[in-house]
């Protein structure tokens, strides 16, 4: 636990100036982010990496470079694209590889790298520097209060085979302590956005609502492919937490979703 609190005392300020910061440092450090956490998922699934995974790392740089200019034309061609190349593989690689492995390395590819670019895209919408908070505050803010809640008041299991130690009572107090900090957020920086207080309050308990929901599934989704492959964590490169996957994973879904209810709700 301590190890735990040290790394992230460190690790989380350096990490919030790229996020104040934005631009083309912040989509670096994404990519980066990206990169790695693929690496550690790829060699969960296959336990090695293999070359048709180059194929993911190649497009990942693609992907990232055309990041700021995708129209639909261009994003739906880059798709076909990177489908193709991998049904290649299966041509070329016939009787070595294995349909499985271009699943999971599509999968891999769409899982990490498209779900956590949404962080970057978020930051980088009107008002994003406010905005792209509700991201951590809804998985993070939510982990930590279902921790806490769970130790304290958990006695009802929420997924016994999944994960023993959660329970639905700190899911419950992982939801409202969430909700609680982004109503916190929303008094500091409501005439930033040109809310009254009580308007912003109100939206931003919404989002975080519904994200917080999500970034349980989102933890839950990850552990779920750990028990599978019969691993504890994907990497060791964050001490204390494990991999960029293991810290990352419940924000791979409230980036998502918060992108989608700003961009098309708001």
């Amino acid at each position: 636990m301590i190890i735990r609190i040290i790394s992230s005392i460190i690790a989380f300020p350096i990490f919030a100036l790229f996020i104040f910061m934005g631009g083309p440092l912040l989509e670096i450090l994404i990519a980066i982010m990206s990169c790695l956490a693929m690496y550690e998922l790829l060699k969960v699934l296959f336990k090695k990496i293999i070359p048709i995974h180059f194929i993911n790392f190649l497009f990942l740089f693609i992907y990232y470079l055309l990041l700021n200019n995708f129209s639909q034309k261009l994003m739906l061609s880059f798709l076909f694209i990177y489908a193709i190349c991998n049904l290649i593989c299966l041509v070329i690689g016939y009787g070595k590889i294995k349909i499985y492995d271009i699943a999971c390395n599509m999968f891999s590819f769409f899982y990490v790298v498209v779900l956590m670019s949404t962080i970057y895209l978020v930051r980088e919408l009107e008002y994003g520097q406010y905005l792209v908070w509700l991201i951590f505050i809804s998985a993070w803010g939510s982990d930590t209060f279902a921790y806490f809640t769970g130790v304290f008041f958990g006695k009802h299991k929420l997924t016994p085979k999944l994960s023993p130690k959660k329970t639905i009572e700190g899911s419950i107090g992982g939801i409202i302590g969430a909700v609680i900090l982004s109503i916190i957020y929303s008094c500091f920086i409501y005439n930033k956005l040109g809310y009254n207080k009580i308007d912003l309050a109100l939206i931003f308990s919404v989002i975080t609502f519904i994200a917080s929901i999500l970034s349980q599934f989102g933890d839950l989704t990850a552990s779920a492919i750990k028990r599978d492959m019969d691993v504890k964590d994907y990497g060791k490169i964050i001490p204390g937490h494990g991999g960029v996957m293991d810290r990352f994973d419940s924000i791979l879904f409230t980036a998502p979703i918060i992108y989608i209810i700003i961009e098309f709700l708001i």
